[in-house]
């Protein structure tokens, strides 16, 4: 886990010692996040703070989702958690992020395997179409010619699989490594989904277009091939509505890290209409 040299913290100096109720010796601000700013601090702790309320969060949903997970082995172990979405966790030494490793994947697919059979239940659902349909009038974006199409496909998904535990984001920061061990931490948009959505934001929230790391992933899971369609109509349900929640990102707070994740998505969506083209 890289530390930032620059240390803009003093702005966040008070409110992290009312948080952690003792005096901040150290503080570095950690090198990931996107609506939040993580720092390391007096060397044991984590300290999340929340840079920005998105229209879904809900603070009891991750607290849920924390008790419920971390019996598990490899959440985060948080010991604070407020309606304003600031936690602290113990501090993971000698981390490092995931970097696409082979064994990284083999263990992703470990985790997740394990977190979709868990039979751990809570009272929140992700509730994808709702997200899609709140995004996609706020982003004030145009429509594609593939997303009815798409939509139709998605829900019919929907109706085949039940619902399990899900992480429901599945990016390259939520995973990290030590010597010995994997973790999969920051459950915000954690909740009951079918787990076809956390193998497709794997694959494609960490770019993976290598048919063989691809395929390690798959078979590492226990996914079947002939199942593989259902998971691209994922992957273009996921470019669909992150690139709609980049967008509304973007139109609230003006952060050109939100205007470059919608050009990914876009891309990737261009990619989809013309594959959609030759499969219709």
């Amino acid at each position: 886990m890289k530390l930032l040299k620059k240390k803009s913290v003093s702005k966040n100096k008070s409110l992290i010692e009312t948080i952690i109720n003792e005096e901040a010796k150290s503080i570095n601000k950690l090198h990931f996040g996107v609506s939040n700013t993580s720092y390391l601090v007096n060397k044991k702790y984590v300290v999340r703070i929340k840079k920005e309320k998105e229209h879904f969060y809900d603070y009891k949903r991750e607290i849920a989702a924390l008790k419920n997970i971390e019996p598990l082995g490899f959440s985060e172990h948080a010991t604070y958690l407020d309606q304003n979405g600031n936690k602290v966790s113990d501090y993971i030494p000698k981390v490092k992020v995931f970097s696409c490793k082979p064994n990284e994947i083999i263990a992703a697919a470990e985790l997740l395997k394990k977190l979709h059979n868990s039979n751990i239940k809570i009272n929140y659902n992700f509730e994808p179409f709702k997200r899609y349909q709140y995004y996609r009038r706020h982003s004030k974006a145009m429509h594609f010619p593939h997303e009815d199409l798409v939509i139709k496909e998605t829900k019919e998904l929907y109706r085949k699989y039940n619902l399990v535990m899900c992480h429901n984001d599945v990016v390259d920061n939520n995973l990290l490594f030590t010597k010995d061990k994997a973790y999969l931490i920051d459950y915000e948009f954690a909740g009951m989904n079918i787990h076809l959505f956390d193998l497709a934001s794997f694959i494609s929230e960490n770019n993976i277009t290598d048919v063989g790391k691809i395929s390690l992933f798959l078979s590492s899971y226990g996914f079947s091939n002939k199942d593989y369609s259902k998971l691209k109509t994922m992957m273009m349900f996921l470019n669909l509505l992150w690139y709609y929640w980049a967008k509304e990102r973007y139109l609230v707070t003006k952060k050109l890290v939100y205007k470059k994740i919608a050009r990914v998505k876009r891309k990737h969506i261009n990619d989809d209409v013309r594959s959609l083209k030759l499969k219709y």
